[in-house]
């Protein structure tokens, strides 16, 4: 019988290569970086959490959210933390037991490296669709995130705190992972015809990337450069060869092949 074992691995992009950032005999997936901190996903203690590690020679770890922080629903998985801009706040998905919820995204606010205060819906407990991959803006007042509803993905964005989602496209693949630009001018959108990016509040002006090392290669996961001016991705070919790619230049047209990683 098979078990599964994930560990967080990061690729210096100066000199690409895959190295070991977490790596034990439990879980360890879904890692977001926040200055010289790592948020992630762990099922060290039997079910999942969401833990704070500071990077440097020893990594010193605490539970940042876990299911004792929702009482007596109880929590089925969490996934995906992201963190705001400024570090204060954090993005999840959870879904809950009692009543059994699909995946919904909460946010919790955060002090001197804790959770402060309960956590909190982002959009209205009634609202009925599955939601998935929060980004936040780059001044911490949006978030963008991936929405299943009547057989589409949807690309939304919420003014945190206005419970009121606005949708931006509905052409995404399963699982699309939107990520907003530092600049906040442009959000990431994976459909059928490639990556799309996306104007935030002019969405019909979005845009096409170029898609990888072969027209058909698949992202995998991507991320912006810290000045919004690069984006980076590690592509999959039909073949199942795994690049990493820089985009760069003029509507990101500009396509450089920063590193070919094996089979996937």
């Amino acid at each position: 019988q098979g078990e599964a074992d994930y560990d967080l691995v990061g690729i210096a992009l100066a000199r690409p290569e895959l190295r070991p950032m977490l790596a034990t005999t439990r879980n360890e997936s879904d890692g977001d970086l926040i200055k010289d901190r790592l948020g992630y996903v762990t099922d060290k203690r039997g079910h999942d959490e969401i833990w704070l590690g500071s990077l440097g020679p020893s990594l010193v770890e605490v539970p940042l959210i876990t299911p004792q922080d929702f009482g007596s629903d109880g929590t089925l998985m969490l996934s995906s933390p992201a963190f705001s801009p400024g570090g204060d706040r954090i993005a999840f998905l959870r879904n809950g037991a009692k009543p059994r919820q699909p995946l919904r995204i909460w946010t919790s606010a955060i002090v001197n490296g804790q959770t402060s205060g309960q956590p909190t819906l982002l959009v209205r407990r009634d609202y009925e669709a599955l939601q998935g991959a929060p980004s936040w803006s780059p001044d911490g007042t949006r978030i963008a995130y991936a929405e299943w509803k009547d057989d589409r993905w949807r690309l939304m964005k919420i003014q945190v705190g206005s419970d009121r989602p606005v949708q931006l496209r509905d052409d995404g693949v399963p699982n699309a992972a939107p990520r907003w630009s530092p600049k906040g001018d442009l959000i990431t959108w994976e459909t059928e015809a490639g990556v799309m990016l996306v104007p935030p509040d002019e969405p019909a002006r979005a845009i096409q990337t170029e898609q990888g090392v072969f027209p058909d290669d698949a992202w995998l996961v991507h991320s912006w450069s810290p000045d919004g001016s690069r984006i980076y991705a590690i592509t999959r070919s039909q073949s199942h060869q795994l690049s990493l790619i820089e985009l760069s230049g003029h509507e990101f047209k500009r396509m450089k092949v920063l590193a070919h990683l094996g089979s996937a």
